[in-house]
């Protein structure tokens, strides 16, 4: 008699059987990697058809100025903007780069039972890839650059003597930032701008800080903060004894010209770690350069004659002739 047969002649033999298969079919091996299989070729198939058309759509050059302009800022359409590589694959700086893995993922769902480790290989290799190429092109601002943001700027660096002395910036501000809820904080900010008076008074250098020191932010200045307007003449004084003597305080440093807004961006420097500046409050041009404290006849307030051309030329002359036995120091190229 067959087990099936005595299994169904007894039915106290049929349910202790029945247990039996309970017991020992709780784990399937070949089912679960069956089961496996299917869960992860539908993953990565549908990986293979949403992923890249998300990039095409999502990571592509803007098509038009439209969606970028914003706030008086113009010519944008260029994608050179926020991708480096103008030579790239089409479908944007990511799908690119991802499609030769993904491929590579499909195929090896077809491996059979030893084609596990290849896929699960080959999955590593596309989130590393991926992340690198969207740490390699991703735009590093926020917004596209602008003729507007960017004033005056000239393909290459200007090199006439004439040119490059009427832009000279002659009056600089640094910005003293504290955090206004810290008092330690507070306390070095006031030390170091009574320092800066005392040092001014004793003829150390020309500064002005501005009388207010502002406990809040204010205008593009995200924490406490105060001013201090330094001229031409003594900038290069006042920078270096903040330098030596900011302790743990951050401070901007920019320039005064009719360009505010790029006078706070693109041509500011921090001494100290920089931080986040609200922008938007800042003009992009004033009709007037913003000269402080005329009464000093200093920076664009001097009525000092400045060196003539001729004079500016023989001193290069010198300079050049007292370095020519300097190996360290590199030659001027010969005058056009």
């Amino acid at each position: 008699m067959s087990p099936g047969t005595a299994a169904s002649a007894n039915p106290g033999l049929a349910i202790k059987d029945l247990e039996n298969r309970r017991h020992t079919s709780t784990f399937q091996p070949r089912k679960l990697a069956t089961a496996t299989r299917a869960i992860m070729k539908f993953t990565i198939v549908t990986l293979a058809v949403v992923l890249p058309a998300l990039l095409a759509s999502g990571m592509a050059a803007p098509a038009s100025n439209d969606a970028l302009v914003e706030k008086g800022t113009e010519d944008v359409g260029n994608p050179s903007w926020w991708d480096p590589d103008p030579h790239r694959p089409p479908g944007g700086p990511i799908a690119g780069p991802i499609a030769g893995p993904i491929a590579g993922l499909t195929a090896g769902l077809t491996a059979g039972p030893t084609g596990g480790l290849g896929i699960v290989v080959m999955w590593k290799k596309t989130l590393t890839r991926v992340t690198s190429t969207m740490a390699g092109y991703a735009p590093s601002h926020v917004g596209p650059p602008s003729s507007s943001l960017q004033p005056n700027i000239p393909a290459q660096p200007p090199t006439d003597l004439e040119t490059v002395l009427n832009d000279e910036i002659k009056e600089w501000h640094f910005h003293i930032y504290f955090h206004q809820r810290n008092a330690s904080s507070h306390h070095a900010a006031l030390e170091l701008r009574d320092a800066v008076l005392r040092l001014r008074r004793d003829g150390a250098f020309v500064a002005v800080p501005l009388f207010r020191v502002n406990t809040e932010p204010i205008g593009p200045h995200p924490v406490g903060s105060y001013e201090i307007w330094v001229p031409a003449e003594t900038f290069s004084s006042v920078f270096s004894y903040l330098c030596m003597n900011r302790g743990n305080l951050s401070i901007l440093v920019h320039p005064l010209t009719r360009d505010q807004r790029a006078d706070h961006e693109q041509r500011a420097a921090w001494i100290g770690p920089p931080l986040p500046l609200d922008l938007d409050t800042l003009p992009l041009r004033s009709d007037d350069v913003p000269l402080q404290y005329p009464s000093l006849k200093l920076g664009y307030s001097s009525t000092t004659p400045p060196f003539s051309l001729e004079d500016r030329r023989r001193l290069g002359a010198n300079i050049e002739h007292l370095l020519r036995n300097e190996k360290e120091a590199a030659r001027a190229p010969p005058r056009m």
